[in-house]
C-alpha cells in the first residue's frame, strides 16, 4: 500500500508520535515514491520535503536501503515516547520495531511476482529494555532464490524468520519469530 508506506515513512522521518528514525523513514518514503501513481502527488511532495532536510549521509543510506533489502538495521531508543510505566521500553514499541521488516524485505527482494504477508508472530520478552536496542535483519540471496523457486513450484509457502533486539551490552531483550506467507501471484 503506497499511501501506508508513505505515511509510515513520514512518521518515522519526523518522529511524529514514534521515535525518530530518519533513515528508515526516508527509505519508506523513497519506496512509496517509486510505486506511487502520478495522481498520488502528495507522496512525491512528502518525499521531496524529507530529502531536502535530510543530511547527505541520511540520503545516501536511505537510498542504499531502498535499493538493496538484503540487510536492514533498526535502533529503538528509550525515550519519553517509548517508556512504559516502570521506566523501560514499552512492549508494544519492542514488537513494533521488528514487526514489518522481514515482510517488507521480502516484498522488495521478490518483486511484484509474489504476494507477501505477515502470518503470525511469537514474541518472547526476555529482559527489560533499559537502553538503546538494535536488531539486524538479513536475507541471504540464496534463501530468497529458494523461496521464489518454492513459491513458484508450490503456489504458496510460509517461512519463519528469527530476530532479536539486543541492548548496548549485547543482551537479548526481545526474541521474535515471524511467520511469513509468500504466494506466487
Amino acid at each position: 500500500n503506497v499511501g501506508g508506506q508513505a505515511l509510515l515513512g513520514h512518521l518515522l522521518f519526523e518522529g511524529d508520535g514514534v521515535p525518530r528514525q530518519s533513515v528508515l523513514g526516508l527509505m519508506y518514503l523513497t519506496i512509496a515514491r517509486e510505486r506511487a501513481k502520478a495522481s498520488e502527488s502528495w507522496v512525491f511532495d512528502m518525499q521531496e520535503r524529507a530529502l531536502s532536510i535530510a543530511t547527505e549521509n541520511e540520503r545516501r543510506t536511505a537510498m542504499a536501503l531502498a535499493d538493496d533489502w538484503l540487510e536492514v538495521r533498526v535502533r529503538l531508543s528509550l525515550t519519553r515516547h517509548t517508556r512504559n510505566y516502570v521506566g523501560t521500553i514499552f512492549g508494544g514499541s519492542l514488537y513494533g520495531a521488528v514487526d514489518p521488516i522481514y515482510m517488507v524485505m521480502l516484498i522488495r527482494a521478490l518483486g511484484p511476482e509474489f504476494v507477501v504477508w505477515d502470518q503470525a508472530a511469537a514474541i518472547r520478552f526476555l529482559r527489560p529494555g533499559r537502553s538503546t536496542l538494535q536488531a539486524t535483519f538479513r536475507l541471504e540471496p540464496e534463501a530468497v532464490a529458494a523461496i521464489a523457486a518454492d513459491a513458484r513450484a508450490q503456489g504458496r509457502v510460509t517461512r519463519n524468520f528469527e530476530i532479536e533486539l539486543v541492548d548496548t551490552e549485547g543482551r537479548v531483550c526481545l526474541a521474535c519469530t515471524k511467520n511469513i506467507f509468500i504466494r506466487h501471484a
